[in-house]
């Protein structure tokens, strides 16, 4: 019981942490299209 907890915890936050990457990756190339834009 406490390993399953441990493992979905565990997969929660890497999880959001590739959440997290995607969105600062989309953030860098919105970033960098705006500055083609310029």
């Amino acid at each position: 019981m406490l390993l399953e907890a441990f493992l979905l915890k565990k997969a929660s936050v890497l999880l959001s942490r590739q959440k997290r990457e995607k969105n600062r990756c989309f953030m860098e190339k919105c970033f960098s299209n705006d500055l083609i834009l310029l």
